[in-house]
């Protein structure tokens, strides 16, 4: 709540200052648990779309762990036909986020960056790729 209503919480510009707001209804508690019911342990708000606000049709309860998945910092990487975040596909890969990242800036395919193995023949696959195409 303070984060969208009040300017000088440290969270502000990410939320309040940018236009994100907490529904009139939910500024009654009882109305919240109303709508979403209670927290359960473990649990978190999650906006369904972040760039919208809270309301019950953008809320639900998530476990905590989830949560920093959906921020607007992660990078999306779509792939054969998969979208995931670069996290996972660097897991996936076996490979340092980094890595990823330094393939797409040095002209790397998406889809090449996350899916060709890592180890020096890499490179090489990737110049025979580039040779073809």
């Amino acid at each position: 709540m303070q984060r969208c209503t009040n300017s000088k919480n440290a969270a502000w510009e990410h939320y309040g200052g940018r236009g994100i707001k907490v529904c009139e209804r939910w500024l009654d508690v009882k109305n919240f648990v109303e709508d979403m019911g209670e927290r359960k342990d473990g649990m978190t708000l999650e906006r369904i779309d972040f760039n919208k606000g809270y309301f019950k049709e953008n809320c639900k309860w998530i476990p905590k762990a989830e949560q920093p998945r959906n921020s607007r910092s992660n990078v999306w990487i779509e792939a054969n036909g998969e979208k995931k975040i670069l996290a996972d596909w660097a897991r996936l890969l076996g490979c340092k986020i980094s890595t990823i990242k330094y393939r797409l800036e040095s002209g790397w395919s998406p889809s090449l960056a996350v899916t060709v193995p890592m180890g020096t023949s890499a490179n090489r696959k990737y110049n025979e790729y580039r040779e073809k195409t």
